[in-house]
């Protein structure tokens, strides 16, 4: 009765967003524990620091590490002086954007002529991926959810508002996505096919937006360099991969990773095989034949999967590809691979499920709904463990640092602290690195003057090195 309700269109918008809004908090709910950790710290160093400067070299200073992402800047440094470190207000920051991506991308899909009922299971789906843990768990990943707001913001105004008069919202929400992110870039990709979806949409306004949003993102770097040289040192992209080998393989595991909970694969069988597995993946060449091996299958599953879905769906299938590809695109020559890469793209993978399994219901309903409400539990499920993996990691970079403070005598000088036998990642999580760990010291014992590196290769003899041993057991950090 209430898919018939659906069907006809006979359930109100508010009632959809209230279901968005309880299925995006009760997914946000068990992170509301977590501290900061990882890149969190860096922010709040970069917040901390710019507290004495003005606004102009506020907006000029580049992000942690080194990119710039001057919208990214501004709000972090106006939610510090506004609520200080308290991390739980930050994550409530988060459940509202959580939710209100949900809501436009529910928007966008009936825009697009999509049935109310495949729009709002497309919108919960994309809720529920695993692969989000790393952008709604990490309080430094804001900057992806604001930016890719924004650019949902900005195509639904394209599809919804039509005439050049205006443009001017959404000229601004694309330039506020490309001020966060520069990845956002993609938004380009994304009004070419939503130009070739939708016919009242022409060229001449495609062009001028793309136009208009990039000359005043450069015209604003610009202003930027001009303004302050000394601190515009950012980060180039000039690590690239463009391995043709490489890119089928990241592509193949992009989509692998947002349809599939890989970590929560790994918490049966064993995170050792994740940390071998993702050296092959960064390091081909210390195990070739198992990285072909891995591309085979990966390829193998893809055209297995592409196959059925078309065979299903034919040319419906087009635009959520797309659509996901488009999104991806940008990243795929990149060095780095993340999750948090799949954020928006996962858009598309979603609408494809739910299309797929619309079509494989006509023939058998009830078992399509059981893999629906079985893909949802594992991928909620894969959130909540994750979630308390996270936690783990949280705890136990506060515990280090305090341990290492009762340890590490203050001096006038910098001491140098080399961290040896610490894990590559932690619990599936590749989270703390030198970087921020040093910059989670200096936030909480700023007087002590120590910088970190994590290395096994430093001798002990070098001389002006403190080293310290990270023991597994007693999960703290040992001098000897």
């Amino acid at each position: 009765m209430i898919l018939n309700l659906f069907q006809q269109k006979k359930i109100n918008d508010k009632y959809v967003y209230i279901i968005l809004f309880v299925a995006s908090f009760l997914l946000i709910l068990p992170s509301f524990k977590l501290g900061f950790f990882g890149d969190d710290f860096s922010w709040l160093m970069l917040v901390k620091q710019n507290q004495s400067q003005s606004f102009f070299n506020i907006l000029s200073h580049p992000q942690p590490y080194g990119f710039f992402r001057p919208a990214s800047v501004m709000f972090f440094n106006l939610l510090f002086r506004l609520f200080g470190d308290n991390f739980l207000i930050y994550r409530i920051f988060i459940n509202i954007f959580y939710f209100l991506c949900a809501v436009f991308i529910y928007k966008i899909l009936l825009k697009l002529n999509y049935e109310k009922l495949i729009s709002l299971l497309s919108s919960i789906l994309f809720l529920a991926l695993a692969c989000h843990a790393e952008v709604i768990y990490q309080i430094n990943s804001l900057n992806n959810i604001v930016s890719d707001l924004f650019t949902l913001m900005g195509l639904f105004l394209f599809i919804d508002r039509t005439g050049l008069k205006k443009i001017s919202m959404i000229v601004l929400c694309f330039l506020v996505s490309l001020l966060c992110r520069e990845s956002s870039v993609c938004f380009i990709f994304l009004l070419i096919l939503m130009k070739f979806q939708l016919k009242n949409k022409t060229w001449k306004e495609v062009i001028l937006i793309s136009l208009i949003v990039m000359v005043f993102y450069f015209a604003i770097r610009v202003l930027f360099e001009i303004y302050n040289p000394e601190l515009f040192s950012y980060r180039r992209y000039d690590m690239m991969d463009f391995n043709p080998v490489k890119l089928i393989h990241k592509i193949s595991h992009y989509f692998l990773s947002i349809m599939i909970p890989t970590k929560g694969i790994f918490e049966i069988i064993g995170f050792e095989y994740y940390v071998i597995l993702r050296e092959i993946f960064v390091n081909p060449d210390s195990n070739l034949a198992l990285f072909i091996a891995m591309l085979v299958f990966l390829l193998i599953f893809f055209v297995i999967f592409s196959w059925f879905v078309f065979k299903v769906l034919k040319s419906k299938l087009i635009f959520p590809i797309l659509f996901t590809y488009l999104c991806l695109l940008i990243y795929l020559p990149a060095v780095n691979v993340s999750e948090r890469f799949t954020y928006l793209a996962a858009v598309g993978i979603c609408l494809l499920i739910v299309l797929s399994l619309t079509e494989f219901s006509q023939k058998f309903p009830s078992l399509a709904s059981g893999i629906f409400i079985i893909f949802i539990l594992v991928h909620s499920v894969t959130l909540y463990v994750r979630t308390n993996r996270y936690f783990a990691v949280s705890q136990l970079t506060y515990s280090l640092i305090e341990d290492l403070n009762k340890k590490i005598l203050p001096t006038d000088k910098v001491s140098t602290v080399v961290l040896k036998n610490f894990p590559d990642t932690i619990f599936g999580q590749k989270v703390v690195n030198a970087i921020n760990f040093s910059d989670g010291w200096k936030y909480f014992y700023p007087q002590k003057h120590v910088s970190f590196i994590m290395s096994d290769t430093i001798d002990n003899n070098d001389a002006g090195y403190f080293i310290f041993y990270f023991d597994n057991e007693t999960q703290k950090f040992e001098m000897k």
